[in-house]
This record gives structure tokens, C-alpha cells and sequence, in this order.
């Protein structure tokens, strides 16, 4: 999963397997597999790097041990919510 900010500002985690199509129309809009659409701020390209990125990471835990929840933090990845 991967944090994303929704239009309203809003911080959600996003599961990247469910997304179908990105697009860039001023706003950037996510189509999902499951006929949803998400309005986001982030832009397409920051959403394919951070997808990537989780990806990467958690083929990696794989090897290390890693539990793939905790892949985000170790590619640098801030959580979406506070910290407290």
C-alpha cells in the first residue's frame, strides 16, 4: 500500500494492486479495478514512483526477513497519518 493525499487533503493509504489506470486532467485521477475513482493531489508520476518503490522493497523483504507492512518506512516513505 502506498500513501497518497486526496483532493481534499485528506491522507489515505492506497492497496497499488488495485489500480487500473492513472491520468492527469488538471487533477490526477486513479481509476481502480474495482470501477471506483480516486481524485488525487499527488501526481502521476509521484504515485508510479512510490509504487515502484513499494515494490521494489517488498521483493526485497523476501530476503531480509522484512515484513512487507514495514517496507514503506524503510524506502522512506512517511505514513499518511500522525504520529502519536
Amino acid at each position: 500500500m502506498i500513501p497518497v493525499i486526496r483532493l481534499d487533503g485528506s491522507q489515505i493509504l492506497l492497496n497499488d494492486d488495485l489500480i487500473e489506470s492513472i491520468q492527469q486532467t488538471p487533477d490526477t485521477v486513479v481509476s481502480l479495478v474495482t470501477g471506483r475513482t480516486m481524485v488525487l493531489r499527488d501526481s502521476p508520476d509521484d504515485i508510479l514512483a512510490r509504487v515502484i518503490a513499494f515494490k521494489q522493497a517488498v521483493n526485497r523483504s523476501g530476503d531480509s526477513g522484512v515484513h512487507p507492512v514495514a517496507a514503506p518506512r524503510l524506502i522512506g516513505i512517511e505514513q499518511p497519518w500522525p504520529k502519536g
